[in-house]
């Protein structure tokens, strides 16, 4: 059971980095997840340093009301119904256009550390598909 929702972004130890590639498309990775624990904003970043040091942590979220699917599962549904490109090779991961992954991220933010519930769910899925 996942207690914990996380949502990081990378590059993004500074959220205003992205990826510039050679044909001009600039833009992030993204990424929600579900953890039993909340390992806060360092402990996850840590955990993902060990092969990605430039990753940054919008939010964690207490989420255990939601579960079959997690809360992560769900706005990874979320994302994919949005029509957001998934990164290959991953079923987690996202790309997102610049202007989008920072609009994301700083809608993110705002639900740092709120306990994700029923009453609220809806909410935060708005937050999601306005900012994609």
């Amino acid at each position: 059971m996942a207690n914990y929702t996380y949502f990081v972004m990378t590059p993004g130890a500074d959220w205003r980095s992205y990826v510039h590639y050679t044909d001009g498309t600039e833009g992030n990775y993204v990424k929600f997840g579900d953890s039993e624990h909340d390992h806060d904003d360092l402990g996850i970043r840590n955990a993902y340093r060990t092969h990605n040091p430039d990753i940054g942590v919008a939010a964690v979220m207490p989420s255990s009301t939601l579960t079959n699917p997690g809360l992560g599962t769900r706005l990874k549904h979320v994302m994919i119904n949005a029509g957001c490109q998934r990164v290959e090779g991953t079923a987690e991961w996202f790309f997102l256009p610049k202007a989008n992954a920072q609009k994301l991220f700083a809608a993110m933010s705002k639900w740092d550390s709120k306990e994700i519930t029923v009453n609220n769910y809806a909410a935060l899925v708005n937050a999601v598909e306005n900012s994609v």
